[in-house]
């Protein structure tokens, strides 16, 4: 098998595309292909032809592009349009192999980080990842959820905050979106009606914060707010630990126990079950 076969193979180059020439320079791997003379694509004849380059996965440790000449064809209707290449996707730069690899890369780590690994800029690295984003968000099927669980988490230092939107039942996230007041739950019912989902469907929504229960209220008149176990657990814990600092500045003693009423009862040493025990005693 000939080299120029062998990186056919790799690109999965088929005709009437074939590698015309490979050139190892100045520490660099370059890939020529062109097309058959005469060759029509998609039935039509070629109208002229633009010349583009692909990065492509390093060979062994060395970089390597791919070169060609990409056809544009006219159509019946006397427009011209480009071909598209078997090795790439359309305005990327980027071969299909080399697009997996950094999908890959940037799910292990910062972006930044991948960018360095693979000797490009983030930013043609964060315009990968949005255009993936973006198509996987339009081919989402989400289907009809009925229980929806809400809840923010910080995005940076300071007050910048992202709010989630989980399928409760099928334990996967739909929505994300900036901030955490009501105007949320709004952008994520113009999601749901993107996506062809019922509102009115929606029965369950589960969360307690102040910020979201008039957006629930507006968004979702039909849902029922349902309390999540983390704020009740929170709450709970607030209440025990207020009513022990309470009794304590009647009963001196209760100084220092906060965990021996906020640890899980089946974690409690012998000793301290035996002083809970006099402690509630005395009570």
């Amino acid at each position: 098998m000939s080299e120029s076969e062998l990186f056919a193979i790799g690109l999965g180059i088929v005709s009437p595309w074939k590698i015309v020439d490979l050139e190892f320079s100045e520490g660099e791997v370059h890939v020529k292909v062109d097309f058959e003379r005469g060759s029509r694509f998609g039935g039509c004849p070629v109208h002229d032809t633009l010349e583009k380059t692909w990065r492509h996965l390093n060979f062994f440790k060395y970089p390597c592009f791919v070169h060609a000449r990409v056809p544009r064809v006219q159509m019946e209707d006397g427009s011209v349009t480009m071909v598209e290449v078997p090795w790439g996707r359309p305005g990327s730069g980027f071969t299909m192999d080399f697009e997996c690899h950094a999908l890959a890369l940037m799910r292990q780590m910062p972006v930044l980080a991948a960018a360095r690994e693979l000797g490009v800029t983030d930013t043609r690295l964060w315009r990968l990842l949005r255009h993936h984003v973006r198509s996987a968000w339009e081919a989402q099927d989400i289907g009809q959820p009925r229980r929806i669980g809400v809840d923010e988490t910080a995005a940076r230092r300071g007050h910048d905050y992202i709010t989630v939107f989980v399928d409760l039942d099928a334990k996967r996230v739909l929505f994300g979106c900036e901030g955490r007041s009501g105007v949320t739950l709004a952008n994520f019912r113009a999601f749901l009606e993107s996506k062809g989902a019922c509102v009115e469907g929606i029965q369950f929504v589960c969360d307690m914060s102040p910020a979201f229960l008039s957006g629930i209220k507006a968004a979702f008149p039909d849902a029922l707010v349902t309390l999540d176990k983390f704020h009740l657990v929170a709450m709970l814990t607030k209440a025990v630990d207020e009513t022990r600092r309470a009794e304590g500045k009647k009963m001196r003693s209760l100084a220092g126990t906060r965990w021996l009423w906020l640890k899980n009862p089946t974690n409690l040493s012998e000793r301290e079950w035996q002083k809970r025990h006099s402690y509630l005693r005395l009570a």
